[in-house]
């Protein structure tokens, strides 16, 4: 029961009753079960009371001095609190469901500083904006309460239901959310930095741009919860349940992921770099964009996962399962993937530049037009056969299986080579003759090309095979600088049929690009090598065109296996066929053109590699039969032209 002395004195003058306090600073006044209700007793002091269990209801509270109080099981709903002081209160089981503190817009701020508010029923309470650090929330229920902007600073919410609470802009900082129930809360940029949220629910919570950094979120329930733009950094996600979480562009930078749950996450553009995931569960997870350089994904599974345009440099990926997932265009340079299982992935334009592929599984993978380079390890990979093309196309073999170790063979690089990329398409007339110039200046070295690879876009990559201790910065400048002669050399060809044929700039330009086309055609690379002479000057035994397996072929297909054969002699008539094949082409744009005219002409247009076989067929006739020939007398004279140097 109340004392009925301190009963009276507080409903007689509030005023007499802050001055006898103020006398009597020793009195605690004992109000307990007190009839309180809609009492007006706004700046009343009222510190230290006992008002456990009083009737408080709809009074007006606020900035009255409470520190010290007792509420404990007291009923304070509806109550106003406004810029009340609660520091060190017991609220312990109070009821104070609508309680009053202020408005969005409400400059007072309610301190509530270390009181204790464990078990007390605040559903529905209004908290914007309250200082609650270091109080104890532990149990509480604080469902559909307004706790905007409120700092909770080392709070303690241990078991706390906040369900459909608002904590949007709320400061949880330190705070012990252990096992709290945020379902469908709204903590929409709230700082809960190094906030232990072990095991919480937070089930269709909304977290985006919150400030997660450090929390320990160990087997927490985040099932379709929106992470948007959350930062994660160093948080500790161990064993999550992360299914259908939004963390699109989240900042998850050396957070702990080890056995989370992320089936089915939405992680795109994410920031996963040095990020603990091991034995992580990412089927079906969009990592579209993600960075997870150097991230741990020891033996994590992202079956069918879209890793498109992502990076994983540097990144341990062994013993992972990579069955059906998506790595079009992701950059897996220098990671480590050693047994892991990317059985029907899809590796197209991926970059694999010093990738550790050991004993990893790639049988029906795509490989179509990925970048690897010397480093690239392949050892005990296990293939049963590839696709070159996207959609499943251009299978390798075509037939039947490799053979064990057969896959690596065919598309591990040798450890000294030379990469020369061709951006913007390539001369093949002009690079062969570059490439016999090179070698003439590395007589002493075995110069080879190792493999030709058409890129989109009409880009080439060929790769020279080269010794040991070549210096590989040199033999790419001096490649580069011999083919760029060359293509000067033919651009001056070109010029001179410019001034024989009259003809105006633009049809020139049209012309030679016309020829620089016919150049670069894949398929006219045999043909080139056909007009050198004969030897080895290419050596292209055992050579990979269009990045593909390259089987052994003879004559005009693509393949592995292209030995450079001299060109048989032409009859006569074979090549005043072609003689003639060409002056037509000069007859169309100068038609009055004379003898001397014809044999400058041909002399451009025929280069010196493929003048051997005018001169053989020329001397395998004789005077009479070169007459009877259509043009026969041009071809005469042009040999004489082109034997004069030796006589």
């Amino acid at each position: 029961m109340a004392n009925l002395e301190h009963t009276v004195k507080l409903e007689q003058d509030l005023v007499e009753w802050n001055r006898w306090r103020e006398q009597n600073p020793e009195i605690s006044p004992d109000l307990p079960s007190a009839y309180l209700v809609a009492a007006n007793l706004s700046r009343v002091n009222l510190s230290k009371a006992n008002l456990s269990k009083a009737k408080l209801s709809a009074a007006d509270l606020s900035r009255t001095n409470l520190s010290g109080a007792n509420l404990s099981q007291a009923d304070l709903d509806g109550t106003n609190l406004n810029g009340a002081n609660l520091g060190d209160a017991d609220l312990s089981k109070a009821t104070l469901s609508t309680l009053y503190m202020g408005s969005e817009d409400s400059v007072e701020v309610t301190d509530l500083r270390e009181t204790n508010l464990s078990g007390a029923k605040l559903h529905n309470t209004d908290l914007i904006g309250a200082d609650l650090r270091g109080a104890n929330l532990s149990k509480t229920s604080l469902r559909s309460a307004n706790l905007s902007r409120a700092d909770l600073r080392g709070a303690n919410l241990s078991g706390a239901d906040l369900s459909k609470a608002k904590l949007h802009d709320a400061n949880l900082e330190d705070a012990d959310l252990c096992q709290v129930y945020f379902n469908e809360t709204n903590l929409i940029g709230a700082n809960l930095r190094r906030a232990n949220l072990n095991k919480v629910s937070l089930k269709s919570a909304a977290l985006s741009g919150a400030d997660l950094r450090g929390a320990n979120l160990g087997g927490a329930d985040l099932r379709e919860t929106d992470l948007s733009e959350v930062n994660l950094e160093n948080a500790d996600l161990c064993q999550v349940c992360l299914n259908g979480t939004n963390l699109r562009n989240a900042n998850l930078c050396g957070a702990n992921l080890n056995r989370a749950n992320l089936i089915g996450a939405d992680l795109r553009e994410a920031d996963f770099r040095l990020t603990k995931l091991c034995k992580a569960n990412f089927t079906k997870a969009d990592l579209r964009g993600a960075n997870l350089a150097g991230a741990n994904l020891n033996k994590a599974t992202l079956n069918k996962a879209d890793l498109r345009g992502g990076d994983l440099t540097d990144a341990d990926i062994s013993e992972s399962f990579l069955q059906e997932s998506r790595l079009n265009e992701t950059t897996l340079n220098g990671a480590y993937l050693y047994g892991a299982n990317l059985t029907r992935s899809i590796l197209s334009r991926t970059q694999v530049l010093g990738t550790n592929f050991e004993r990893a599984i790639f049988t029906s993978a795509c490989i179509e037009d990925w970048n690897t380079n010397s480093f690239t390890r392949l050892d005990g990979s296990i293939c049963e056969y590839i696709y070159l093309k996207t959609d499943w196309q251009k299978r390798r073999p075509r037939e039947g299986n490799f053979k064990p170790g057969e896959f690596a063979a065919l598309f591990q690089q040798a450890v000294d080579t030379v990469d020369l990329i061709f951006k913007d398409g390539i001369d093949w007339q002009a690079f062969f003759q570059s490439f016999q110039d090179l070698r003439s200046q590395y007589t002493d070295q075995d110069l080879s090309i190792q493999a030709i690879e058409k890129k989109r876009g009409g880009a080439f990559i060929v790769r020279l095979e080269v010794p040991e201790d070549i210096d590989k910065a040199v033999v790419e400048e001096k490649a580069k600088a011999l083919y760029g002669e060359q293509l000067k050399q033919i651009e001056g060809r070109y010029q001179q049929l410019l001034q024989l044929q009259g003809q105006q700039l633009d049809d020139y330009r049209s012309q030679v690009h016309q020829q620089q086309h016919q150049n670069s055609r894949l398929l006219n690379i045999v043909e080139t090598m056909a007009e050198k002479d004969s030897g080895s000057k290419y050596d292209l035994r055992g050579a990979q065109f269009a990045g593909g397996f390259a089987e052994t072929v003879q004559g005009n297909q693509i393949g592995g296996t292209i030995n450079n054969e001299a060109a048989e002699t032409p009859s006569l008539a074979e090549a005043a066929a072609e003689i003639q094949n060409l002056l037509k082409q000069l007859e169309t744009s100068n038609p009055t053109a004379t003898e001397t005219d014809q044999t400058a002409f041909l002399n451009v247009m025929i280069p010196p590699t493929r003048r051997e076989r005018f001169i053989g067929a020329l001397k395998s006739a004789g005077g009479a039969a070169i007459e009877e020939v259509p043009y026969g007398a041009v071809l005469k004279a042009l040999v004489k032209v082109w034997q004069k140097p030796e006589e």
